[in-house]
């Protein structure tokens, strides 16, 4: 599924590719958690930044294992 996107994606695309929710998604965006840039007034994610994010929240909950 991951690799059916672009290399840059949307915030709707982002929330589909990690199965939240829209808000969920832009929160990620707007805390720093997912790096992002905007294009005019669209946030535009690297689909790198998106697997940055899984394993460094994956990393951490094995820490807590």
């Amino acid at each position: 599924m991951y690799d059916d996107y672009h290399e840059i994606v949307t915030v709707e695309e982002l929330a589909d590719i990690l199965r939240i929710g829209l808000s969920t998604a832009y929160r990620l965006i707007r805390t720093g958690e997912v790096a992002s840039f905007r294009v005019a007034n669209s946030h535009r994610i690297e689909r790198e930044a998106i697997k940055d994010f899984i394993i460094k929240n994956t990393q951490k909950r094995n820490k807590h294992l």
